[in-house]
């Protein structure tokens, strides 16, 4: 048995091990898309757009997820944990695929297409 268990550890073949090895594999693949998304940012540049405007709120949601990328791949700046960073990243991505399809007209037909199969 102990034989067995050195064998899998060593070469990682166990259900836990394999899960494990493929959600580090894919943070570090993560880190290096993130790494190489905020090479050139100036993270304190002004604004472009102002006041209530849905293109202020865009840029906000796109300035919000560059700095969520920069603390996600910057130890010394991290105040979160990796955990809520990442679900941040994914937050602020989902607000502006959305912010996109209201833009282009498919949120709404979406929801129409959808609301007509619910009744």
């Amino acid at each position: 048995m102990q034989t067995f268990t050195a064998w899998r550890s060593k070469f990682r073949f166990g259900p836990m091990q394999m899960k494990a090895d493929r959600a580090a594999l894919k943070s570090r693949e993560a880190m290096e898309k993130y790494k190489k998304e905020i090479v050139e940012i100036d993270l304190s540049r002004p604004f472009e757009h102002g006041g209530n405007s849905l293109k202020a709120y865009k840029e906000l949601i796109k300035r919000s997820l560059e700095l969520e990328k920069y603390k996600r791949t910057n130890k010394a700046v991290r105040t979160s944990s990796d955990i809520e960073i990442t679900w941040k990243i994914g937050m602020l991505e989902s607000i502006l695929d959305s912010i996109s399809q209201f833009e282009s007209g498919k949120l709404y037909n979406q929801d129409m297409f959808e609301a007509r199969y619910l009744k």
